[in-house]
């Protein structure tokens, strides 16, 4: 916490400009919070489209409620939602934008297991049906081995350290390299990990 990772995030998506030097990112870029931030009064397809320009047809935010697989509850409003319903509405709100880098702030940190692994399943199927870029915040160490091909470790709002995941997806928690990795990452992290399995 406090090493300048939504710091980083808020930066690339353009909502902290008070920076110096240059960042080059993607015109097109959308960013899904922790907080889903739907709009009560909206209808959940109101809500996916909120902030697009001109006067988008429901159809758009229909297609992307579909691909997140919250097509049937288009018409439900915010508060009927589960969270991880709501989480995935705020996920098709990102993707109706046709992102080319797609800016993800601890999406699943307030959803329980279950839905936790449903939703990280989905972004990893986004990714490879979409493939546009994403990044994504989190401090879940074996979430970010299961999602991620690189690693990287900020310390005091510097890249510390850096590593290439290259494992096969679906990737397997139980493989021993998934393993090795995890274990390398909490320790750069220093978290013993002897003792944790203890």
């Amino acid at each position: 916490s406090g090493c300048g990772k939504s710091t980083l995030l808020r930066i690339l998506a353009g909502l902290d400009r008070d920076i110096e030097g240059t960042v080059l990112v993607p015109r097109r870029k959308a960013v899904a919070f922790q907080a889903p931030r739907l709009m009560p009064w909206k209808r959940v397809w109101r809500n996916v489209l909120l902030g697009l320009p001109g006067k988008p047809e429901r159809a758009l935010a229909e297609r992307a409620l579909k691909e997140v697989g919250l097509d049937h509850r288009s018409g439900a409003w915010p508060k009927t939602l589960s969270g991880g319903e709501a989480q995935r509405a705020s996920l098709a709100r990102a993707l109706v934008r046709e992102p080319d880098l797609l800016l993800l702030d601890e999406p699943f940190g307030a959803l329980d297991a279950l839905t936790r692994i449903k939703a990280q399943r989905l972004v990893d199927e986004l990714w490879q049906r979409r493939g546009c870029a994403v990044l994504l915040v989190t401090h879940d160490v074996e979430e970010a081995v299961l999602l991620a091909d690189r690693v990287l470790v900020m310390d005091e709002g510097v890249i510390a350290y850096e590593t290439r995941i290259d494992l096969e997806r679906p990737r397997d928690i139980t493989d021993p390299r998934f393993a090795e990795l995890r274990a390398r990452l909490l320790e750069r992290l220093g978290v013993d990990t002897v003792a944790e399995a203890a």
